[in-house]
């Protein structure tokens, strides 16, 4: 890159925050470049249970927040131009432990108090009317129809080709190696294939979000938890939805996780650590046993301290967004519109307060209010 590229925004991370936000700002006009240092979606977005998961969230307000962007996923798909399966059909969470069952209650009542959601408490005779698999051990569950599963590793290429189509540039390969901020402004991006002048760059590198926040003087405490997915052969339909962490997707394939380890940004397999999930997952769904695992394979999730997502602007810096969290999944439709919404309009339509970066007591946590961007015709 002989010459410095110039663009409004530059997304730093290509997983599904940072391609779902090129995309909605490539829509709206705004000249966007995304650098990923490996390809699009190398990291925690491929490598996942593909749930558009809402009832796994809490507090109430995170909840409220999951549920909006479920709803969103249809008309987001829709617009893809691709064949990609969406199900959104619930996710019927089962146990055999009737101190797990307490807390099912526990969460059934909470829940039940976001508005537009519903979740419908089971017995075991009830989990198994719908999911006739399930072990007779299983005494009960619940159900949201608001949750479902979503095919990933469709998704996002068909999103990636979706933002290229609407104008963004993609640098694939491409590592950010600095940024350069003036009077309180970012200035420019420089990365492996050259500078790229910008007044504005958003960091949604997932687990390398601390660095590159590093990159600008600001602190952003976010944990690399590592998980294993466990894929299988083809098998005869027998969950039309998933059950906990266990889903078969429509080829016959179950896939089953995940593990929960902090171990830094690891992605190797450690055998060992499989027993116990796998254990519990023959518990509940019995035939498994008689399915031959194909792969194995472990992903590293970017995990804030409280597991709440960190969606905010930088402390006393013009310019510098910052997106990352555990669910990049179940929110990506809704970040590429908050996120758009607050680079070209000046705010986004929702309450970010819960996700800021000053909850962490970070120093320097005063905000400087930002103008909307002048969007390049």
């Amino acid at each position: 890159m002989s010459d410095k590229r110039v663009a409004d925004v530059v997304v730093i991370g290509g997983g599904a925050r940072g391609m779902s936000i090129a995309l909605f700002l490539a829509r709206a006009g705004v000249k966007v470049v995304l650098v990923e240092r490996q390809v699009p979606a190398s990291m925690a977005t491929s490598g996942n249970g593909a749930q558009v998961n809402v009832t796994g969230k809490e507090p109430g307000h995170y909840t409220a927040m999951s549920l909006r962007s479920a709803k969103m996923y249809p008309e987001f798909i829709a617009g893809l131009d691709a064949d990609i399966f969406l199900q959104q059909e619930g996710i019927l969470n089962v146990t055999t432990e009737p101190k797990k069952m307490e807390e099912y209650r526990k969460r059934v009542e909470v829940r039940n108090q976001v508005p537009g959601l519903h979740l419908d408490l089971l017995d075991g005779n009830q989990a198994r009317a719908i999911l006739p698999a399930l072990s007779p051990a299983v005494i009960g569950g619940y159900i949201s129809r608001a949750d479902g599963i979503v095919d990933v590793l469709k998704l996002f290429p068909a999103v990636e080709r979706a933002a290229r189509r609407a104008g963004a540039v993609i640098l694939r390969g491409t590592e950010v190696t600095g940024i350069e901020v003036a009077a309180g402004r970012v200035q420019t991006v420089l990365t492996s294939r050259g500078a790229i002048s910008t007044p504005v760059a958003v960091n949604t590198a997932g687990v390398h979000v601390p660095h590159i926040g590093k990159m600008v003087g600001v602190s952003i405490p976010v944990d690399p938890e590592h998980g294993h997915m466990v894929m299988t052969q083809h098998f005869p339909p027998v969950l039309p939805i998933p059950t906990g962490y266990i889903t078969q997707w429509p080829n016959g394939t179950f896939g089953i996780g995940t593990t929960n380890n902090k171990i830094g940004i690891d992605k190797r397999v450690r055998p060992l650590w499989l027993a116990p999930f796998l254990k519990e997952a023959l518990h509940v769904l019995p035939l498994l046993k008689d399915v031959q695992i194909l792969r194995v394979f472990a992903h590293v999730r970017p995990m804030p301290p409280d597991r709440l997502p960190i969606y905010d602007r930088a402390p006393g810096i013009e310019g510098f967004y910052i997106a990352v969290g555990h669910s990049g999944i179940t929110l990506a439709p809704l970040t590429g519109k908050l996120f758009a919404d607050w680079i070209i309009h000046g705010k986004p339509d929702m309450d970010l307060s819960p996700y800021s970066l000053s909850r962490f007591d970070q120093p320097n946590a005063a905000r400087v209010e930002r103008e909307p961007i002048a969007v390049s015709p």
